[in-house]
């Protein structure tokens, strides 16, 4: 388990004073399944409950060195239409991925629903919650 000093570590150092902004809030990754070029991944929402986001953005770290232009695909896992998006370099190789509205209120509404990425490129590997340090946050923002 993530001790809440190193959670608020994470956010300042990303620039975030704590969990919860104005209009954005910072989830935790509480699970994570790994498989061939896919990871299904599953945040804890209970501070958003209720919120109708207007986007969300993904973090997550590569366990590899990254090359520019990452391509991923994302989607709810209760079968939703894969969402093509292009993971920004955000150095110290973590990734930042823009997620759409749809996404983003999917995870909001449905917490037992995991958010699923997959993509093509072999050499990439990325960390889960396992990692602790690394572990994946995804960020909800509501108008």
């Amino acid at each position: 388990m993530l001790s809440r000093r190193r959670f608020y570590r994470i956010f300042i150092g990303l620039g975030l004073a704590s969990p919860i902004l104005g209009g954005s809030a910072v989830l935790e990754c509480v699970e994570s399944r790994a498989s061939a070029r896919r990871v299904r991944l599953r945040f804890r929402v209970s501070l958003v409950a209720g919120w109708r986001p207007s986007g969300g953005t993904l973090l997550i770290h590569a366990a590899a060195p990254l090359r520019p232009g990452v391509r991923l695909a994302m989607r709810m896992s209760a079968g939703g239409a894969w969402v093509d998006a292009e993971g920004r370099h955000e150095g110290g190789d973590w990734l930042r991925v823009p997620a759409p509205a749809a996404v983003a209120a999917a995870l909001v509404a449905e917490p037992k629903q995991a958010l699923e990425l997959q993509w093509k490129e072999p050499a990439l590997r990325l960390d889960g919650r396992e990692t602790v340090r690394y572990a994946p946050y995804f960020i909800v923002e509501r108008p």
